[in-house]
């Protein structure tokens, strides 16, 4: 596959010689069979680095990936005060995808629902390993939520193993950071440079607890859930 076309509007990710700085990894693998990129879809290229398990926005591996605001929204109206970006990097093992995000009420570990956390503050990710333009759910989709008060209770829509997948959070001045460690098994593709897969991370507004009121995502405006043709996409690379 050709390179990803970075068109107007498209953001790249720099990541630094030897696999990014802060990666101890080495060198990235490269893709056997990379899926197509879609024509359209906001796109980002992120590096070969691993972050430590933190959810530590300082870290080297952060520095290097451009953040890109989550502005879409996907459901309701944000409340004042509240916005977010996400970046991401990925090794050998895991995609790592970071949210930070700017909310001048904070979050309460008390209003965490595990059981549906979209309706309480929570980050969400959806993936898709082939990249793919179906406008409905399939074997090659998931959505990973973790809420915010409780970053360890991991939440998978569909039948993926949720094996391994990591959740962080740590509370800044004016809001919080949440970052998500998914391995590549529960992705359900081999990673490599120049393979692209579908994802499009969210953050959600707690309300009332019972319905999703308010979510920020990153790809086309509407509802992004269920929808992977217009989620957005991200290009591994060095």
């Amino acid at each position: 596959m050709g390179a990803l076309a970075l068109a107007a509007g498209i953001l790249a990710a720099c990541g630094g010689g030897g696999g990014g700085a802060g990666n101890s990894g080495g060198s990235a693998p490269k893709a056997s069979n990379p899926n197509a990129a879609r024509s359209g879809a906001p796109a980002v290229s992120i590096h070969f680095c691993t972050p430590k398990p933190a959810a530590n926005a300082a870290d080297p591996c952060w520095k290097n990936a451009i953040a890109t605001s989550l502005s879409n929204v996907m459901a309701g109206s944000m409340p004042s005060g509240f916005s977010a970006t996400f970046q991401a990097v990925w090794d050998s093992k895991n995609l790592y995808v970071l949210n930070q995000v700017k909310d001048s009420q904070g979050f309460s570990a008390s209003n965490a629902n595990t059981t549906t956390p979209w309706t309480s503050d929570a980050m969400e990710v959806y993936l898709s390993s082939t990249n793919s333009t179906n406008t409905a759910m399939g074997a090659n989709e998931t959505q990973i939520d973790i809420p915010i008060g409780q970053p360890s209770s991991v939440w998978v829509y569909t039948g993926r193993n949720s094996a391994g997948v990591q959740g962080y959070v740590q509370k800044v001045s004016g809001g919080y950071d949440a970052m998500m460690a998914i391995p590549w098994s529960d992705i359900g593709t081999n990673p490599g440079v120049g393979q692209v897969i579908g994802m499009d991370p969210a953050e959600d507004v707690y309300s009332d607890g019972t319905t999703q009121n308010q979510a920020l995502a990153w790809g086309n405006p509407g509802s992004s859930e269920q929808n992977p043709s217009i989620w957005g996409q991200v290009k591994l690379v060095q």
